[in-house]
């Protein structure tokens, strides 16, 4: 297993932030930020087209278990071979402390049994914690950048489908071409029933070109307790 610390950047944006996220260092970039909040759509309208990033298939599985505070590390866990973001995805895990000493948070990314294979990113928080999950694709499996070269002028969103929530969790995505980057996302309420979230690439800020990618992050954060899983992350249009 491959690690290595991340420099600490304080965000602002979606509800219930507690404390800074994890990310690269972003002295040079000029980033644009947007966060769309209430209650997504749970069920999105058909798609005609649809192109799979990442359905986090992973074998043997990655667990993680963390109390809060602590040092907080990367690890470079590989992506399928020909995967449009690139060789790996650098996943950092975050429990901030609530009001109750001695919970804990666990993170567990798994392949499912059956064909075709699929796969799951579960999230698990402890009683009054919140966690952060920060996910950075344009990596190789040494833990070093390698920009992406992803082009995704045919589609107009990107989709998160989920497992299910409880409670509450803020999911976000951050885009870049080079060292331009931008930020959008959603809130998303308790839903017992597997769903989607869509985020239009307009609901982006700024001109960004989604014809030459070089890094994508998702950031997904609990609120108070919360519990989530994701199964895919996909472009659609």
């Amino acid at each position: 297993k491959e690690t290595m610390s991340l420099n600490k950047r304080s965000k602002a944006i979606g509800f219930g932030r507690f404390f800074a996220g994890q990310a690269l260092p972003l002295a040079s970039r000029a980033l644009v930020v947007a966060s769309i909040l209430g209650i997504a759509c749970m069920n999105a309208s058909a798609q005609t087209k649809t192109l799979m990033l990442d359905n986090f298939t992973t074998a043997p599985p990655y667990v993680e278990t963390r109390t809060s505070g602590g040092a907080q590390d990367s690890v470079f866990l590989p992506l399928p071979p020909g995967s449009p973001l690139g060789q790996a995805r650098a996943t950092t895990f975050s429990v901030a402390q609530g009001l109750y000493a001695g919970q804990s948070g666990t993170l567990v990314i798994e392949t499912l049994a059956g064909q075709p294979p699929t796969g799951i990113c579960i999230v698990d928080t402890g009683f009054g914690d919140v966690t952060e999950l920060f996910l950075q694709y344009g990596w190789n499996l040494s833990g070093t950048p390698s920009p992406l070269t992803l082009n995704l002028g045919e589609y107009s969103a990107f989709r998160l489908n989920l497992a299910g929530v409880a409670g509450g969790v803020t999911l976000d995505i951050e885009v870049y071409n080079g060292n331009k980057g931008s930020i959008s996302g959603v809130g998303v309420g308790s839903n017992g029933n597997p769903f989607s979230v869509d985020i239009p690439f307009s609901s982006f800020p700024g001109w960004l070109n989604f014809s030459d990618i070089t890094a994508i992050y998702i950031i997904a954060e609990s609120e108070y307790g919360s519990n989530f899983a994701i199964t895919s992350f996909e472009a659609v249009n």
